[in-house]
């Protein structure tokens, strides 16, 4: 991204093919299919009003392909295309060597439950009815890494430091003073919070854990990448966290 600076730690400098060659599978088919898309419609191989969500089209016309497309049309070539792609190979990739290491359908299984999350909105609520919701689905991984690296530290413009948790707003930010619209940064925030709140904060304060990867999901994409997910063999786990209120235990009959 090029006004926000993080560091991620990388092993060895390598050429770009060895570099998309060593890039794990789901962030690798996302950013290519945008790319594929990206390209085939900027030398009108592709119609683009043929991949917008059209809810008409897809209930009346059956156009069910419209479904997906949406979200891995990142627009024509230039500043906000080049952005979200890195966004990808940054946030997305990280995500799924590090906190996704070796689950790669339930990295996978995310981003399918904000599709169908972000389609469920647009079909019931107009507020957050758009034709296109790719920037929303790579801004929800930019948001899922910040929640996952919440004291990392991250420059934005080269002028602001901030810790990783405030970053998302802070591109939001960004973006209304750009004059963009900030709404599909907005619904990336609530798609991720969403996602993380079900599957990590409520499961840690005790809840029941609210979405699972479905046994089929899981067995689809082990099958597709031969059973084990992607391993980063540079990744070290943090240490465990200590447990809150644990107690030193006694059996009883111990003196």
């Amino acid at each position: 991204l090029s006004f926000v600076a993080t560091y991620v730690p990388t092993s060895r400098m390598s050429s770009p093919g060895e570099w998309y060659a060593e890039l794990p599978p789901i962030s690798k088919l996302f950013g290519t299919v945008c790319v594929l898309t990206t390209v085939g419609v900027q030398f009108q191989l592709v119609n683009p009003m043929l991949l917008v969500l059209d809810w008409g089209s897809v209930l009346y016309k059956f156009q069910i392909w419209r479904l997906v497309t949406n979200f891995v049309f990142l627009g024509g070539f230039g500043l906000p295309f080049a952005i979200r792609l890195m966004m990808i190979a940054r946030y997305g990739v990280y995500l799924e060597k590090t906190t996704y290491e070796g689950r790669t359908a339930d990295f996978a299984f995310m981003l399918v439950f904000a599709m169908i999350t972000l389609l469920l909105c647009s079909l019931l609520i107009p507020f957050m009815r758009m034709a296109i919701y790719s920037s929303t689905l790579v801004f929800m991984l930019v948001y899922i890494w910040s929640r996952n690296n919440p004291d990392q530290s991250v420059s934005l413009m080269g002028v602001l430091k901030l810790k990783a948790f405030w970053m998302p707003w802070a591109l939001m930010a960004f973006t209304m003073v750009m004059g963009g619209n900030p709404l599909p940064d907005l619904f990336g925030i609530f798609v991720g919070h969403l996602y993380y709140f079900l599957t990590a904060i409520h499961p840690r304060a005790g809840g029941a854990d609210l979405i699972r990867t479905p046994e089929f999901f899981r067995r689809f994409i082990d099958q597709t990448y031969g059973g084990f997910g992607y391993v980063n063999p540079n990744y070290r786990a943090p240490p465990a966290a200590p447990r809150a209120f644990q107690g030193r235990g006694r059996r009883l009959g111990d003196d």
